[in-house]
């Protein structure tokens, strides 16, 4: 039969319910704006009745509440929404790194501008006319070799900075790489804590946000796959391979070509398998380090080969001032200066002619090759500039892609592919930005903190608090009765 000390303990559960829920209602608070917190909540249900089923059960009516217990604090999240986020994240990491590639590579080309090579390659070809048209003037014939200068270090730096951006890449894959592997040991630690938690029959709610977290930024750097298992644990894999099993965690190394600093792939670190990724950042560098940067700088080599090879040809067939006949315009820049003269290797295909285009330190003025008549026993040409309008007219000539375009219409063309490769790429961007703000919004209505319901729980449990301490107030008051009173009649 119930006593006097089962409604003082049912004050007391009371008691302890309510101080758990402003604990909790004080934890959410004071994390409302922590990146990745989950709104947790306490469980209240009633406690086990007096009294159970049984022969030697008391003949008083039942059953009898005996208050309140706390099952468990839980956080609320919803796993379809974040495995849509987790999906989500690892494509905006693809198109976002491959939409600052993008940016990086315009910046680097600087077009439309009057420091692009468009813009001083047909100054270039425009100081070759002025230069057909009088050929004798020495000042003409200095622009000329000022303008040829210009373009060739002008290509040369360009080069010289898409040559950097994919060195950059490089280093990127393995600070990806690096921070993929730190991530993978967080989260197996991660795995042994929540599952020695789990065990003990409580919810690790603060864990499971922070390894949320984790996992939402590993599927920033690639395609993982999270397979959930017993004691609330995860399996991360990325290509059907074991990245974080349980407690332990693989590692990933990058296959690099220590001579050209091309990635060649991904691999597993002690049984050295290929790793295929399909997204994220990784993917993403891989793509800009074997395919975008190198398209670049394989146009632009090209383009630099077709200059140097055409007006060379033109130049050494031609006459300067004095009647000698024309040298090289464009060399090998470590030629010195003082000579000899080391030429652009333009047979070899492999051959960085962009990267080391230059004009020839030896020429002067009077060396310009404007003429194309050979001296006679008049003397040498000084007023032909059919030589210098010969070469004038190789900006309309069609040397590039078998005959088929002009030096400024395969750079045109070139610039045109990276604007539609970058505005697609930026357009993506935005687009996957869209996406992921629905859906965090979507998230954070399921998980995140609204201060005005936490301030109205608090004021709940707060009277919650103030009535169970009220019961135990006045069960105090009867056992004083009981103990001091009781059995005084009569004295």
């Amino acid at each position: 039969m119930p006593s006097t000390f089962s409604t003082f303990h049912i004050g007391w559960r009371g008691l302890f319910a309510s101080r758990m829920g402003m604990d909790v209602t004080a934890h959410n608070v004071a994390n409302a704006h922590t990146e990745g917190y989950s709104r947790q909540s306490v469980k209240i249900v009633a406690s086990r009745p007096y009294a159970v089923p049984g022969l030697n059960r008391p003949t008083t009516p039942g059953q009898i509440g005996t208050g309140v217990d706390v099952a468990s604090i839980n956080r609320t999240k919803d796993q379809f929404v974040r495995n849509l986020l987790q999906r989500e994240q690892s494509i905006m990491g693809y198109w976002e790194t491959k939409a600052r590639t993008y940016e990086q590579i315009e910046l680097i080309f600087a077009e439309p501008s009057d420091t692009g090579i468009a813009f001083v390659l047909d100054d270039f070809f425009g100081s070759l006319h002025d230069l057909s048209r009088d050929p004798q003037d020495t000042a003409v014939r200095e622009v000329v070799l000022q303008k040829a200068s210009v373009l060739a270090d002008t290509i040369s730096h360009v080069y010289t900075q898409l040559k950097q951006l994919y060195e950059s890449t490089t280093h990127l894959v393995d600070v990806k790489i690096t921070e993929l592997n730190s991530i993978a040991v967080e989260v197996a630690e991660l795995n042994k804590q929540i599952a020695a938690v789990v065990r003990l029959g409580d919810n690790p709610n603060d864990l499971l946000d922070k390894r949320d977290m984790l996992i939402e930024r590993m599927s920033m750097i690639a395609d993982v796959q999270v397979v959930p298992l017993e004691d609330e644990l995860v399996n991360i894999s990325i290509d059907g391979v074991n990245l974080v099993q349980r407690y332990e965690s693989r590692r990933i190394a990058a296959d690099i070509d220590a001579e050209t600093g091309k990635v060649k792939g991904l691999k597993w670190e002690g049984f050295g398998s290929d790793i295929a990724v399909k997204s994220g950042e990784l993917y993403a560098l891989l793509e800009t380090n074997n395919v975008i940067v190198p398209k670049y700088l394989s146009g632009l080599n090209e383009l630099a080969r077709s200059l140097a090879q055409s007006m060379n040809d033109l130049h050494s067939a031609g006459y300067d001032l004095d009647g000698n006949p024309g040298g090289m315009l464009f060399v090998d820049s470590r030629t010195p200066s003082a000579g000899p003269v080391i030429a652009l290797d333009l047979v070899d295909p492999d051959f960085e002619v962009a990267r080391y285009i230059k004009l020839n330190p030896l020429l002067d003025a009077r060396q310009v090759a404007a003429s194309s008549q050979a001296p006679d026993a008049d003397g040498p040409k000084m007023g032909d500039g059919s030589n210098a309008l010969a070469m004038a007219k190789l900006a309309d000539a069609t040397i590039m892609l078998s005959g088929k375009a002009t030096l400024s219409t395969f750079y045109n063309g070139m610039i045109s592919e990276l604007g539609v490769e970058s505005g697609q790429a930026l357009f993506m961007t935005e687009t996957e930005g869209a996406v992921l703000d629905n859906l965090r919004d979507w998230d954070s209505s399921i998980s995140g903190v609204s201060i005005d319901e936490e301030v109205t729980n608090l004021v709940r449990y707060q009277h919650s608090y103030a009535a169970a301490a009220r019961v135990i107030t006045v069960i105090d008051e009867i056992l004083e009765l009981i103990t001091n009173r009781m059995g005084l009649a009569g004295r």
